[in-house]
Order: structure tokens, then sequence, then C-alpha cells
């Protein structure tokens, strides 16, 4: 039996109640007390409880224990701390933001709405639905999580400008950075936060990390690997200071965000609020499924309903993608010219060519036929080489050739077709399993990591193909095409590396694996059983020994199976 909404709520409570009692005592004695305190209440659950209600409050409790571990993380506190410290040993000046709580209401509200319908569904649906409203509880909690750290981010955050080490410290007990303003690529003023672009269930391959406290004149400072928005007070004095290091100046006063009012912003809320719930939230299939049962509907008309949903899916991804990242056209110029040339050598010649504003190096494609699609690459990737962007670009037009996109929606839909003919012919057989919880959850776990190999292999022939098609649309032909996956490679470590270093300060660098190196053997286990893209490693290798399609897609099915040995059982 499903506990009830109430219960759920309560034990919630206790477990967060004894997360702050252990915040009263040192690290380790409060580690303790969490630790008994913690134990003392999964022993009472099982003994009030049937054994499925204790389960699923205790890994409820578990879910909520390690999302508020991780909001008031240690480490970030550290950090926080530390750039507290250095300033008193260092001229700064603070950069005032001005608050308005209008702002961070309105922000709040934007989850609410995307997240409504699966609280609706949890109060309302039937006891029946209980594994669903599990799955619902825990996405909840993250999203509950997300927006404690967006609130306090708001209402803490404190910015500083260190003009002898020229550096910006923004200050948080959530999100810290330390800027070397050196780095910083462009300075953007707006005219106000746009919130379609900074919520995160409204934007895709974005990284924005957003401080703004106001609905007041903007900021947007681009760093690698992320763009950091802040509205501070005296604005035409700040954008003065900080352009003076950035690599690229503003050519106008600033860019003017649209009122929601607006018919081009209601257009793209529309879209961008499609993008919110059908992919990035969690009520859009649960809100089909509360009409499907107040209704009561028979399957039948549920699978063809469904059906139709995802095919009308398709026939818009390209339109919602393209809100989700406010990506726009570009219609002339070199890199335009050139992906022309590439589109007209891979027959795709209507293939349209967006720009996505991301520090994020990388490209994707969307559309449901080639008539349809779109190819997109990020702001940051056009920094590449010129014949490094035309690999990506490349690579993306032979996706769109060969209608992966489609290809792969119709393998994942095709796994859960055959996952429910299994349930449905073996139901009474199953029914006797799932009435055993040591054998249901198990089962579960299988069922998902089933699910992630069996993508993993056919998306993974699809890259693998990509890359084998669009060097043959390259002037370099495999060569370039490998040279552009290793400039890609480098590009994103970098990035990420500066990330790092904006969040850990001067604390000890984490070290990482090259994406182009070969890892050890549990990292290509993940990589090749589990991963959308093989290594980048491997896909380098291919190109570099000149094989014909049939042989290379072997070479890859053989390495997907011996990759992930150990190499000490090979020798």
């Amino acid at each position: 039996m499903f506990p009830n909404m109430m219960t759920i709520v309560i034990f919630l409570l206790i477990t967060a109640i004894i997360i702050l009692i252990g915040r009263i005592f040192s690290k380790t004695f409060g580690s303790i007390i969490e630790i008994l305190l913690l134990m003392r209440l999964s022993i009472y659950l099982f003994e009030t409880r049937s054994f499925i209600e204790a389960f699923v409050l205790i890994s409820l409790s578990a879910t909520i224990y390690l999302n508020i571990k991780m909001i008031i993380n240690k480490n970030k506190r550290d950090i926080g701390n530390e750039l507290k410290h250095k300033l008193k040993k260092t001229k700064y000046i603070v950069v005032p933001q001005k608050k308005d709580y209008k702002r961070i209401l309105i922000d709040l509200m934007l989850t609410i709405s995307v997240s409504i319908g699966a609280v609706l569904f949890l109060f309302i649906a039937p006891e029946t639905y209980g594994l669903l409203k599990f799955i619902l509880v825990i996405g909840l909690i993250g999203i509950l999580g997300e927006s404690v750290i967006r609130i306090g981010n708001f209402i803490s955050t404190h910015i500083y400008f260190l003009p002898d080490e020229e550096r910006i410290f923004i200050i948080s007990p959530f999100n810290s950075r330390n800027l070397p303003i050196e780095d910083v690529k462009s300075v953007t003023r707006e005219s106000k936060p746009d919130l379609l672009k900074l919520h995160s269930f409204f934007t895709f391959m974005s990284a924005n990390q957003d401080y703004t406290t106001a609905f007041e004149p903007t900021l947007r400072l681009s760093f690698p690997g992320e763009n950091i928005y802040i509205t501070p007070e005296k604005i035409n004095e700040w954008q003065y200071i900080f352009e003076k290091y950035s690599e690229t100046k503003q050519t106008s006063n600033y860019n003017k965000v649209l009122p929601m009012s607006h018919p081009k912003t209601l257009k793209r809320l529309f879209w961008k609020g499609y993008f919110a719930i059908a992919l990035k939230g969690i009520s859009a299939y649960v809100i089909l499924l509360f009409i499907f049962i107040w209704l009561d509907m028979n399957i039948s008309t549920m699978i063809i309903i469904i059906l139709f949903l995802w095919v009308f899916n398709m026939f818009v991804s390209d339109k919602v993608i393209i809100a989700g990242t406010d990506a726009v056209e570009i219609i002339e110029g070199d890199l335009y010219n050139r992906a022309k040339i590439i589109f007209a050598k891979a027959g795709i010649s209507n293939t349209k060519l967006y720009l996505m504003d991301s520090p994020i190096y990388n490209g994707l494609t969307t559309g449901m036929n080639i008539g349809q699609s779109a190819i997109m690459i990020t702001k940051a990737t056009t920094q590449l080489p010129i014949n490094s962007i035309e690999a990506i670009i490349a690579h993306e037009a032979a996706h769109v050739k060969n209608r992966d996109v489609i290809v792969n929606q119709v393998v994942r839909i095709s796994f859960f077709v055959l996952l429910g003919g299994i349930i449905f012919i073996f139901y009474s057989e199953l029914k006797l399993l799932f009435g055993n919880i040591f054998i249901l959850i198990p089962l579960i776990y299988f069922v998902m990591i089933l699910f992630s190999s069996y993508i993993s292999f056919f998306t993974q022939r699809t890259e693998m193909r990509a890359d084998y098609m669009g060097a043959k649309l390259l002037d370099g032909g495999r060569y370039q095409m490998a040279q552009g996956l290793i400039d890609l490679g480098n590009a994103q470590d970098n990035a990420l590396k500066k990330v790092i270093k904006y969040k850990m300060g001067d604390a000890k660098e984490v070290k990482r694996k090259a994406s182009i190196e070969r890892g050890n053997w549990f990292s290509r286990l993940i990589e090749f059983q589990f991963q959308l893209h093989p290594p980048l490693y491997f896909r380098i290798y291919c190109l570099s020994l000149s094989l014909d399609w049939k042989k290379t897609w072997k070479k890859w099915l053989i390495g997907r199976i011996s990759e992930p040995v150990p190499d000490s059982f090979k020798n």
C-alpha cells in the first residue's frame, strides 16, 4: 500500500529536522547523531508499517536527505568562507544589486506551472498508481531542492570586484564563483532578466548562472563554459569597467527583452512552455494519465492517443528544440555558405542552420524528416577552427541524411511497446512477482539498466555512421573529421576545467581524464554500454583506419564488447 501524502510530508519533515539536529554539533559527532536517528526512524517504520510502506518512506527519506546535503554542502560553504577570508586581505568594491521580491516570486510561479500536474496527480490519482506516485515524489523533491537553491541565491548572494587581483567574487552558500575577469569573453547588456532564458526548466544547453535579483537592466558576463547574469546598480559604470577586459564589445546599447504580453513573447512562451512540460518537467504524461483515469478510457484508446501524441511531438520537435535553445537561424556569411555546400553534397539542401547562444561546445540535429530538419551549433563551437566547425556540421548533416532523429525515437518507443507486450502476455505470471518487493525492486532496476544499454547500442551506431558518412562530405575527409573531434573534445575539456576552477577557487585542482584519452576499464564500460555517444578516443581511432562502413561497424561492435574488459585480462 502506498502511504498517503500527509504521511510522506511528515516523514520528509522529520528527516529534515534530523539533519538540522546533526548540524548543531561538530562534523564528526553530528554525522554520528544523524546516522543513529535515521537508523531509529527506519526501525520504527518497519515496526509500525507494512514492508512496502516502510520501504517507500525510507527511500523518500533517503532522497530528501541527499538533496538537503547537496544544498548545505560543506565544500560549497568552505569555498564561500575562503572567498570571504580573502576579501579581508585585499582591496575590493561591492557590486550592489537591487532586490525586488517579485523577481523570485515569478520564478517560483514558473516552476509551479510546470510541476502542478504532478502534484495534482499525487493527491487525486488512486492508490493503484503507487509506483508512479513514488517516482513523481522523487522528481518533485529534486525540483524543490533546485527551488531552494534559487531562493537562497536570491536572498544571500553578494558580488565583489577586486581591482588589484582583477577578479570577481560571487559569494553564496549555494553557488559561489571566483572569476578572473581576464577570462571574460564578452559583456552584454539586456533591458531586464529574460526568465524564459534563465529558468532551468525553459532552457536547454544554456549553462546560464542566474544571480539576478530584480527586473532591472541586466549584465551578462560570458566566461568559458558558463554565462553569469547580474543586475547591478549603476549598470553603466560596471558595464564600462568589465568591458575593458572583454574580448568583444557590444555594438548596441542593449538587447531589449520584450514584455510578456508581446505577441513574439507569447509565441515563445507557448513553445518554451511545451518544451518545459513535455521534455524537462514531470507533469506532461501524468496529466495525460490523469485524463485517462478521469474519463475511464479503455486500453486501446489510451494507446492510440499516446501514439498520436508521440507523432505530434516528433512533428513539432524542431520548433520545440529551437524555442528551448533560443536558437537563431543563420542566413548569411562564410559559415552559412560552407554549410550550404555540405548540405548540397549530402542531398539535404533544404536543411536550415541555427546558432545557439551558449558557451557549451556542441551541436545537434532536430526535425522529423529531411525537409523539416535543422542543424544547430552553439556560439562557443563557432570559436573552433573553421575546418573543425565544418566537421561538426558534416557529422550533423549525416544524421539528417540518415533520418537518425526519427530512427532513435522509433527505437525508444519500440522498447516500451515490447515491454508492454511482455507484460500483457505474461500478466498473470508477473502479477505474482510484483507482489514480492524483493523481486519487484531489482526487476525495476534491471529494466532501467537494460533500457539504457539498449538505447546506447542504437545511438552509438548512428554516431559512428555519422562520423563515417560525414567525413565523405568534407574536402579533408576522415582526417578533417578526426581533427574536428579532437578540437571539440579539447575545447570541452578546457571549458570544463575553467568552470571547475571558478567553482573551486584556489582549492586543489580536480584531475580528469581528457575526452580524447582512453580511460580505465570501468570508465570504458560506462562509455560503451550506457552513454549515447561512443568515447571520442575510439571514434578518432576508427577514422584513422580508413575502413569502409561495414568494417567500421564491425570494429565498433567488437570494441563495444572488448574495450570494457580490463587490459590485465587481455595479456
